[in-house]
């Protein structure tokens, strides 16, 4: 007896047979009933089939599907305790059986639709099953199909067909004073010490995936290293996948969920076995931290955000990770500072005091009218944070200071217990001095008023300046006017009194909104949405290797390079093979850039050739 997953439309509502041909199926499980004969357990029999079955689907079509088994009676006539199975696809699909034993012969290319017409008692040798079709107490399959979103397809490196404009964004208005958000206030929002959840585990709470397996052998090609200072990068897309671009150091692991919860990608070291190891660490939306290739380095943390219909303690959107790679600290939506590991003593609590704002920062915030600019419509912005930097000048682990960043560019800046920085505090501070960043009036910082549009903020490696990214590419130094910072480059100009363009090609400036096709919305609607709340552009990143470089990365997986990275002075596309390209799928989160020296050496073998998202 076979059941079988073929693509095609969804199960049907009625019990009429319908196509079990081995045309077009995606999993094909052949049950032995012999093997269940005399069994007597009903409950067990089913867990045990139903794990059988989804370790076909992993073997079979484990990069199209997914499932999961629910314990516990299923819907409509399922009554076993042992549970019933969810099968995700990528593709429609139905549910079919067809064997001798059944009355359908798999030859026939004929069987009974599994979903909506449950099947019981399918083999004889059940206790009390008299006949192959009697419909009563015992052996049971249900097909309960679900959602699982497609996965990425890696297609050819993004060439952008708009003329680039300059890299400095002109709407931005560079204010000296604090410019936290209108609809908040100075006063910091005292917040209770969350209850500790349990123990993260090592994917999220949701729907488990399966762990993915290769159906496509890879073919093995040199990967070359280019000439210049950064040796590649990983691109971490929604769904967990990493794909390695160019020749960094190889970094695998089994890590994936499946679906759309990754939010960011971290370098890390993870010493193993006394030996410090280079590693990946990603960011799930509750919270958790999972590096990538070893496991055993996750780090403990009493926080973890799970429930994904309330999110009472918000959404994770920002990782950072400690200079000892053994603690992090996590930002929510609601601009909430959750810590773990050896950023904070074992008596702290996980959340930063006073730096919930839920109800006045978050993804359900939406930019008020009466400040919202004219040109945005009415649905989509929402006021939220978006990023964070800690400041660690010492190097220690835990930090002197934080940012806060808001979609509208307004910040809040906290000392290491939750206060905010008073005004001034870097008066005597020398130029450039890293706590002149923690203090609201130490620079001109970029404000972006009515705007849903601030979407990165990211530190440079000497912690003396950080560029913001906006949705449309415009990137944003600050301090902006000190031309011996390390992130004036990013203003593309000789200097204050000569605005000639560094490289006369700067980074590509999109204002237009794109649709998000998993969605029924039509985000791309400026008059309801606005261009600037469903905009492109999502990460920045400065160039591993280069004194002064930066890499930005749009949410179809277009990546473009500004400043000593370029390989080509006039070429904004970096010079790396094989960087997927989504479109119109929004599903690029991420990258993390590795130097020229730390490109793998040698040739690959095989395995390690495999792009670990193409299966």
């Amino acid at each position: 007896m076979h059941l079988r997953l073929r693509r095609g439309p969804a199960p049907r509502a009625d019990c009429v047979p319908i196509a079990c041909s081995t045309e077009d199926v995606l999993v094909d499980w052949e049950i032995s009933c012999a093997d269940l004969a005399g069994a007597t357990d009903c409950d067990s029999v089913v867990e045990t089939l139903l794990q059988d079955f989804g370790t076909a689907i992993t073997d079979q079509a484990g990069g199209l599907m997914s499932w999961t088994i629910i314990t516990g009676p299923g819907p409509g006539s399922i009554t076993s305790e042992a549970g019933f199975m969810v099968v995700e696809s990528a593709t429609n699909y139905h549910c079919c059986m067809c064997g001798e034993e059944f009355g359908f012969p798999c030859d026939q290319g004929l069987g009974w639709p599994i979903g909506n017409c449950p099947i019981y008692n399918v083999c004889n040798g059940i206790d009390g099953d008299e006949s192959p079709y009697y419909f009563g107490s015992g052996l049971g399959f249900e097909c309960i199909p679900g959602e699982f979103p497609p996965r990425p397809t890696a297609t050819a490196t993004f060439t952008p067909t708009d003329t680039p404009t300059s890299t400095f964004t002109p709407t931005a208005t560079f204010t000296a004073t604090a410019t936290f958000t209108p609809t908040n206030t100075n006063t910091p929002v005292p917040t209770n010490t969350p209850t500790a959840t349990s123990t993260p585990t090592d994917t999220p709470t949701d729907t488990p995936t399966s762990t993915p397996t290769v159906t496509d052998t890879p073919t093995v090609t040199d990967t070359p290293t280019p000439s210049g200072c950064d040796s590649g990068y990983y691109l971490l897309d929604s769904l967990g996948g990493r794909h390695r671009v160019g020749n960094p150091i190889l970094i695998t692991g089994p890590l994936y969920f499946g679906i759309d919860i990754a939010r960011d990608l971290e370098r890390a070291v993870c010493v193993d076995g006394g030996t410090p190891n280079e590693d990946l660490v990603v960011l799930d939306g509750h919270g958790a931290a999972h590096f990538v290739h070893n496991s055993d380095c996750n780090i403990m943390q009493d926080f973890y955000f799970n429930d994904i219909v309330a999110f009472p303690q918000g959404r994770a959107v920002d990782l950072v990770m400690a200079e000892d790679s053994e603690g992090f600290w996590v930002l929510t939506d609601f601009g909430a500072i959750y810590r773990a590991g050896s950023v904070k003593n074992p008596s702290d609590p996980a959340l930063v005091p006073n730096t919930d704002r839920s109800g006045t920062l978050g993804w359900d915030v939406p930019i008020p009218s009466e400040v919202r600019d004219p040109g945005v419509g009415p649905l989509g912005a929402s006021l939220r944070a978006v990023a964070l930097v800690a400041i660690d000048t010492d190097l220690n682990s835990r930090a002197e200071g934080y940012v806060v960043l808001d979609s509208m560019g307004g910040r809040l800046h906290y000392t290491p217990t939750g206060d905010q920085v008073p005004p001034g505090s870097s008066a005597v501070s020398v130029e450039n001095d890293p706590t002149r960043l923690l203090d609201p009036t130490g620079y001109a910082w970029p404000f972006f008023p009515g705007l849903d549009i601030a979407r990165d903020m990211e530190l440079f490696p000497t912690q003396q300046g950080v560029v913001i990214l906006d949705g449309w590419d415009g990137i944003h130094p600050v301090p902006v006017d000190v031309e011996n910072n390390p992130v004036y480059f990013a203003n593309n100009r000789v200097s204050n009194s000569d605005s000639t363009p560094v490289q006369s090609v700067g980074l590509p400036y999109v204002t237009a909104g794109f649709d998000d096709p998993m969605t029924s919305e039509t985000e791309d609607d400026a008059d309801q949405y606005g261009s600037d709340a469903y905009s492109i552009f999502t990460d920045l990143e400065f160039s591993a290797g280069c004194e002064v470089g930066m890499y930005t990365l749009d949410k179809f997986g277009g990546v473009f390079v500004l400043g000593d990275a370029r390989e080509d002075p006039n070429e904004p596309v970096p010079d790396f093979e094989n960087s997927p390209y989504f479109y119109p799928l929004l599903y690029a989160e991420d990258i993390e850039l590795f130097a020229a020296n730390e490109a793998e050496e040698g040739p690959l073998t095989q395995f390690e050739a495999f792009n670990w998202l193409d299966f």
